[in-house]
């Protein structure tokens, strides 16, 4: 299921309007709430998210960002925050969370990661902490490569964690840094699925140079979703075509700013469609 993303800090006609697209009962979209500042959704906000189906929203936080590494270190600023979190979860009936490995406020350094086996079995523990606080982590793919994050998620497997914690994918990470084929992180995911891993998926357009963000359907005029040969050699959309065939459970959240939710949306829903192999639901929606 296709998502969009609101954040704390957009105006709040704006995260309303996009919110419409998951209320609507004629369209499958689920939302992803982004705590990007120390901001707050309005009550009413909140209150619609709550009504929408546990399955169909994620919070995602990006504000100081609590990665594992920092929660395993018991720092109490890092556990308030935490708390925090949880509390704007539950009021909001969210019961998943993508969070990042480390907190880097700037997306642009590479970050050199400690052995996966021993970051592996130091987290583990943070990731329980927060499933048993409500949320279920999925840890967003930034600044790691492949192999390293097989490595990890073969850790976690062996520890017996995979229905408490998931893994999210986010697509331009991929074109930044440690560069491989779309096609090899799609077996990935597809291989933790089958060990019971949770999914999630930030979908965006991207040149490779910097962590843009750019709305699917500005990246379509713009070149970016064109086959690449070191990374998406058929195209990004056909690869996202079979990206949703494959993981029918998983959200894939349009992750750009708020105010391009709704072309976005429709430009996705209009591509998707014109693909018979794409879920059924999705080739009746109107988005005229």
């Amino acid at each position: 299921m296709l998502a969009v993303k609101l954040f704390t800090n957009t105006p709040h006609e704006v995260n309303s309007s996009a919110l419409s697209l998951a209320e609507d009962g004629k369209i499958p979209c689920g939302i992803e709430v982004g705590i990007y500042s120390p901001d707050k959704l309005s009550p009413d906000l909140e209150a619609r998210i709550k009504n929408l189906r546990n399955e169909t929203k994620v919070l995602h936080s990006n504000w100081r960002e609590i990665g594992l590494g920092e929660i395993s270190n018991r720092r109490p600023e890092t556990l308030r925050h935490l708390e925090n979190e949880m509390f704007a979860s539950r009021r909001m009936g969210i019961s998943k969370s993508i969070i990042h490995t480390y907190r880097n406020s700037n997306d642009t350094v590479r970050v050199i990661y400690p052995d996966p086996k021993l970051a592996a079995n130091q987290w583990a523990d943070s990731a329980l902490q927060m499933f048993d606080m409500g949320m279920r982590p999925l840890v967003e793919k930034t600044f790691e490569s492949l192999p390293w994050l097989q490595a990890f998620y073969s850790e976690w497997h062996k520890l017996g964690i995979a229905s408490k914690t998931g893994f999210c994918f986010d697509i331009g990470h991929s074109r930044v840094w440690h560069r491989v084929q779309l096609e090899l992180w799609l077996d990935f995911t597809r291989s933790l699925r089958d060990q019971g891993f949770a999914i999630h998926f930030h979908i965006h357009g991207n040149a490779g140079d910097f962590d843009c963000h750019r709305p699917l359907h500005l990246a379509h005029e713009e070149g970016l979703l064109a086959p690449s040969k070191d990374w998406a050699p058929r195209g990004v959309l056909p690869w996202l075509r079979d990206a949703m065939r494959e993981h029918p459970e998983s959200l894939f959240t349009l992750e750009s700013k708020t105010e391009y939710a709704i072309p976005a949306f429709k430009f996705a829903i209009d591509t998707l469609k014109e693909n018979p192999a794409v879920p059924m639901e999705l080739q009746s929606i109107e988005t005229s």
